[in-house]
């Protein structure tokens, strides 16, 4: 609604239809550390404005013990990130990400029961226990970490991001490569696993790469990095300082209006002192969707994320996106 609104009250600017997916693993002892989503490897121009909400809905089942540790997630977060970034010349900008975030029990366990027996996918446990209810626990050496059964939400961690593009007469095989550092702020709450308690700061580098095949439009795409973490207050005994992270995608321009599209991303282990693939295992999820054009300023984004590596991060995300420029 928002985005057909300012369709007939904002000035446009081209929008770059073919762009990362900007999700995220929504794992609540991930997703509270901030680590950068991908983001759109283009530059805007000076005193342009690029707008941009993402709201992502998980749904958690993971259930992992042996002798020393046990970790369960089971319930749904939702989280929705609300993204302003201004051209501050042709080749600098910078962007605020505030999130919201939410964790309940949810209403999606009978739909990806079904889902899974359709397509005779594994339950993996997930018949045997009660429908919609809301669990985040991890304990070690009797020790309870993670002990989170009550609803709650509130505003995340803030992020602030400046990115440099390069001067594209450099660039000999890139359509756009541009520089990025963010700074996390301690914003959330980390007793509603809203945030982590501490900063983190990023820095990370992504491009791209048009290209025709059988007469359509294509554009491939990378980012990779790494992040600092400030100690936080959720498992903090076990949490790691430092993180890589990364992604790489494609789409095609399959009409004038639509674009269908592949991702994969992955990260680097937060955790230490586990033998548990939640805490302790590299994350890879692909997201499966495509983007909708609306106008040649504003489009929508739609995705699947699935996690590639079982229990290394959430079973599924919808993610929904809006975004445009003026």
């Amino acid at each position: 609604t928002f985005a057909l609104f300012a369709l007939n009250v904002i000035q446009p600017a081209h929008s770059q239809q073919i762009h990362p997916f900007s999700t995220s693993n929504t794992r609540p002892i991930v997703l509270i550390h901030g680590i950068p989503t991908s983001r759109s490897t283009e530059v805007i121009k000076q005193s342009e404005w690029q707008f941009e909400l993402d709201s992502e809905i998980t749904n958690h089942f993971s259930y992992n013990f042996d002798s020393n540790e046990s970790v369960r997630f089971d319930g749904e977060t939702t989280r929705h990130a609300l993204s302003l970034k201004r051209g501050i010349s042709d080749s600098l900008e910078v962007e605020v990400i505030v999130p919201y975030v939410s964790h309940d029990g949810g209403s999606l366990d009978q739909f990806i029961e079904d889902w899974h027996d359709i397509f005779g996918f594994p339950q993996n446990g997930r018949k045997n226990n009660a429908r919609d209810q809301l669990n985040f626990h991890y304990e070690k050496n009797g020790v309870t970490k993670l002990d989170f059964t009550q609803p709650a939400s509130g505003v995340g961690d803030i992020q602030l991001i400046v990115a440099m593009g390069r001067d594209q007469e450099s660039l000999s095989k890139l359509d756009h490569l541009t520089y990025k550092a963010s700074v996390k702020l301690p914003t959330g709450d980390a007793d509603k696993l809203t945030g982590s308690g501490g900063m983190a700061l990023s820095a990370w580098m992504t491009g791209d790469r048009a290209m025709q095949w059988f007469d359509k439009d294509w554009l491939s795409y990378f980012s990779f990095g790494g992040m600092w973490l400030e100690e936080g207050e959720v498992i903090a005994d076990q949490q790691l300082p430092f993180a890589l992270f990364g992604g790489v995608g494609t789409g095609i321009q399959l009409t004038e209006h639509i674009v269908l599209q592949t991702q994969l991303d992955s990260h680097t282990p937060l955790y230490k002192g586990s033998d548990l693939r939640e805490l302790n295992s590299i994350a890879f999820l692909i997201s499966l969707g495509g983007n909708i054009k609306l106008s040649d300023a504003w489009n929508v984004d739609l995705a699947v994320v699935e996690d590639i590596l079982p229990h290394s991060a959430p079973d599924v995300t919808f993610h929904l996106g809006v975004n445009g420029r003026w």
